[in-house]
């Protein structure tokens, strides 16, 4: 069971904790360069969000059966690929704010 839970469960949630560390530093240096508020808010809407994956954690430990533990893992899984998606959204986004930031420091 041990190589099953590792790759299956802890994976995602791995991978979802780093791109949710990843997303929230893009947000907050997205927030630096523009001052608009709204990135703050996104960032700190994100944080709290990120609580998803310790209750889905807690939520296969209550319930050890192996068709909810399957049903979690699969949900971590796609909420994990969302989370990798967001994630090159925000760094495509900050590519283009530091391109805008280089133009007018040109111009």
């Amino acid at each position: 069971m041990l190589p099953f839970q590792i790759i299956y469960i802890w994976g995602p949630q791995i991978i979802g904790f780093g791109c949710f560390l990843l997303m929230f530093m893009f947000m907050l240096r997205a927030w630096r360069r523009t001052g608009n508020m709204g990135f703050l808010m996104l960032a700190i809407i994100a944080a709290i969000s990120e609580i998803h994956f310790f209750t889905l954690k807690f939520g296969v430990w209550l319930f050890p059966a192996l068709s909810t533990t399957i049903r979690a893992a699969n949900h971590a899984w796609i909420s994990s690929l969302l989370g990798l998606a967001g994630v090159a959204a925000w760094w495509l986004l900050n590519k283009h704010l530091s391109a805008e930031r280089n133009n007018q420091g040109l111009g």
